[in-house]
């Protein structure tokens, strides 16, 4: 079974996104912001990032976790309910690595996201 960790200051959110990770069949863990610095990433598969926290941003918890881990870095996603486009404006310099995703999408194009990711 595939593992995510959650990572969002939003409550109702990352209660919706393990809610479907689970529907979907993922072990999903979650956490807010002032745990995600310490969490050790590379237990999971795959690690969904809020873009936008007021404490610190996603793009500062990846960096943190690219420089603890290395080659160890696991697949992450930055999430945000900014467009598309500034979403990808914001993320310039993030490593090619990291994929985005908007909150703004429908709940069925999140349901099939996490299917698509627990189905490989």
């Amino acid at each position: 079974m595939k593992r995510i960790l959650l990572i969002d200051d939003d409550l109702s959110q990352l209660r919706l996104l393990f809610i479907l990770a689970k529907e979907a069949g993922i072990d999903a863990d979650t956490c807010n912001q002032f745990d995600a610095d310490v969490r050790d990433w590379s237990d999971y598969d795959l690690v969904i990032v809020d873009a936008m926290m007021p404490i610190i941003n996603g793009k500062t918890l990846i960096a943190n976790a690219r420089g603890k881990l290395g080659a160890d870095f696991p697949p992450t996603i930055l999430l945000s309910a900014m467009p598309l486009a500034a979403l990808r404006n914001y993320a310039r310099g993030v490593s090619p690595c990291v994929s985005l995703m908007t909150k703004s999408g429908s709940i069925s194009d999140i349901k099939q996201q996490f299917r698509d990711f627990a189905s490989v």
